[in-house]
């Protein structure tokens, strides 16, 4: 019989050292497949309780719930837009004064509605005193000279004067007449009326009109501001539709 010869030290201790190693790969791999198999069934109890679940609802709730069942229906859709209002140029009206001088009150306000001929705002004006001083002349003069055409008419009846005195007495009512009614007339641009000149000395704050009836939509006169005849526009009035409005 031969004998074999005996291993090295160091050859003995690695054939030792891969056989441990062999045993300890086979009991982790043993622990891996069961860490394995309960992170599954983990996941699988986590998955079983995000399930829905059954309820039933008391009787005494049953009141406050309502069914309604699902149909197709239009989604309302809301614009919210930006813009301005644009007056209609053909409805719409500046208020210029006639009258120069201070302003003495504001009478109307944007957003008022005005009819034809209201007082919006009155103006203490100089130039009234000159106006009504002419207005009372030619009332006077006309009534003079009323007085002598109705006296010569009477006097060509009874043949006491010619037919040219006559008409001379006739040519001077009928120029009076036409001076008291312009003199009116400038009373009325002004918003004065005949009655107030002869009742008295009426106040010389003379009030500016609406020439239209509509809405004031403008306002661009303040009190004590001093406006001119003819140029300075105090206000803006529009007839806009109630809808606008």
């Amino acid at each position: 019989m031969r004998t074999l010869p005996a291993m090295p030290g160091k050859f003995a201790c690695l054939t030792a050292a891969l056989l441990a190693l062999g045993l300890w790969g086979a009991g982790g791999g043993g622990r891996g497949s069961d860490a394995t198999s309960s992170a599954s069934s983990s996941s699988a109890g986590t998955a079983g309780e995000r399930q829905a679940q059954l309820f039933s609802v008391p009787a005494e709730q049953m009141a406050h719930v309502q069914l309604t069942p699902v149909a197709a229906a239009p989604l309302p859709r809301i614009l919210r837009l930006t813009g301005s209002v644009a007056y209609n140029s053909f409805e719409t009206t500046p208020v210029i004064t006639q009258v120069s001088g201070p302003v003495a009150r504001i009478l109307s306000f944007p957003g008022q509605i005005v009819e034809a001929g209201q007082p919006m705002l009155e103006v203490s004006s100089p130039d009234f005193a000159q106006l009504r001083t002419n207005y009372l002349k030619a009332q006077d003069a006309y009534q003079l000279a009323m007085k002598s055409y109705d006296r010569a008419n009477d006097l060509y009846t009874h043949r006491a004067i010619a037919l040219a005195d006559l008409e001379q007495a006739e040519s001077t009512r009928n120029q009076a007449q036409a001076d008291l009614l312009a003199a009116e007339q400038a009373l009325k641009v002004l918003g004065i009326r005949t009655d107030q000149v002869r009742a008295g000395t009426p106040s010389p704050d003379i009030p500016v009109l609406a020439p239209i009836a509509g809405e004031v939509v403008e306002r661009l006169a303040g009190p004590g501001q001093v406006i001119q005849a003819g140029v300075t526009q105090v206000f803006t009035i529009s007839n806009m539709p109630p809808h606008v409005a």
